[in-house]
This record gives C-alpha cells, sequence and structure tokens, in this order.
C-alpha cells in the first residue's frame, strides 16, 4: 500500500515544502547533522524523483548567517566543508572540536542550517530552488484566529514567562532588538515564494 503511495506522489506532487528541523540549540552535533543537512538531503534527492516538481522551498533561518551584521538575499559561502564535517563526524569529535567547527557561531542549529543551505544551493540541479529566512515564528496575527500557536517553544515560551513575572530579567544591549514574525505571515510568504520561484 505505501509503494502506491509514494509512487503517486512522484507524479503527483509538484511543491516540496521542507520545513522540518530540530530547532534544539543543544542538539547534539551528529543529530542537528543528521535530521538538517542529511534529513535536508534526503527531501532534496526524493523531490529529484517527482515527475512534474515546479518548486521546493526550503525553510531556514534568518540566524543562519548570524556572522554577519547584515545578511542579504544570496546563500553565502558555508562555514565549513560538507565533506570535511561528515569525515569529522566519522571519526567522532569532542565538545571542543564542536566549538571550534561552528566557525563563531553560537550554537549546532544555526550551524547546521547553514551548510543546509548550501546543500541546496550546490545540489538543486533542475529544480527550481527557494530558500526563505523567517526570524523568530511567533503566534499568528490574523489566520487561522489572532494569537493562535502550535507550540511554547522559542520567543513565545520566553514572551510568556516574561508575561507571567517568571523571567523579570534579560542579558542583553541596548541594541539588540527581539525580532519576531507571526507564523501566518510565514505560511503566506512560503506559498507565495513556491508560485514564483525560478532559481
Amino acid at each position: 500500500m505505501e509503494a502506491v503511495h509514494v509512487d503517486a506522489s512522484l507524479t503527483q506532487v509538484s511543491i516540496v515544502y521542507h520545513v522540518a528541523a530540530t530547532i534544539k540549540f543543544n542538539e547534539p552535533f551528529g543529530q542537528a547533522m543528521n535530521v538538517n543537512v542529511a534529513g535536508t538531503g534526503r527531501v532534496l534527492n526524493l523531490s529529484k524523483r517527482m515527475k512534474n516538481i515546479k518548486a521546493f522551498v526550503y525553510v531556514s533561518t534568518a540566524y543562519s548567517n548570524s556572522d554577519r551584521d547584515v545578511i542579504e538575499e544570496v546563500v553565502y559561502p558555508a562555514p565549513a566543508s560538507l565533506n570535511e564535517v561528515k569525515k569529522l563526524l566519522e571519526i567522532g569529535l569532542n565538545d571542543t572540536q564542536v566549538k571550534e567547527l561552528l566557525s563563531g557561531r553560537p550554537n549546532t542549529y544555526i550551524f547546521t542550517k547553514a551548510l543546509a543551505e548550501n546543500l541546496i544551493a550546490d545540489n538543486h540541479g533542475n529544480i527550481p530552488a527557494v530558500i526563505i529566512r523567517p526570524s523568530i515564528v511567533s503566534s499568528s496575527k490574523k489566520e487561522p484566529m489572532v494569537g493562535w500557536i502550535d507550540n511554547w517553544f522559542g520567543g513565545s515560551a520566553l514572551i510568556t514567562t516574561i508575561m507571567k513575572g517568571l523571567n523579570r530579567v534579560l542579558l542583553t544591549t541596548p541594541d539588540n532588538s527581539l525580532d519576531l514574525i507571526p507564523v501566518d505571515y510565514v505560511s503566506n510568504l512560503i506559498i507565495v515564494a513556491a508560485a514564483r520561484c525560478k532559481w
């Protein structure tokens, strides 16, 4: 039964949205690589087998290039060679080696999202592909209803603990801002991006 379903998807699917990722900032490096980079490669390879593919939409993060003050709409060079990272994973890395490999990026999430962007740029072939980089996704502004959210991770957890008075102090600097984007804005953006994708 499943084989029939897969065969049907290879002929009927025209747009692939790859939104899945592990978003844990402290995820062990090997696990983050497997989900965020290798997982992206697996979805991209599946997309290449689809007969009517029109767009591959990858949802990354605005923070994948956190080492830059200004982020333009380009794919920046990878923070490390994917082949080198694979070799290092095979021999095993300790925490100090992982920290060095992150090249100044604060966590495995951001590092692996940057690598995944490069994986897509280098391997999408004839499939039109687009990369979306939202900032911190928050509750909806309008759709499906005002304030809708399906989790309490990241920014939502922070704002909730502040509102309840559980968190009264944030270590920051005056020029930092909390950059939130409503989930319905992101959802609408990825639909429009797929419709206009030509890369």
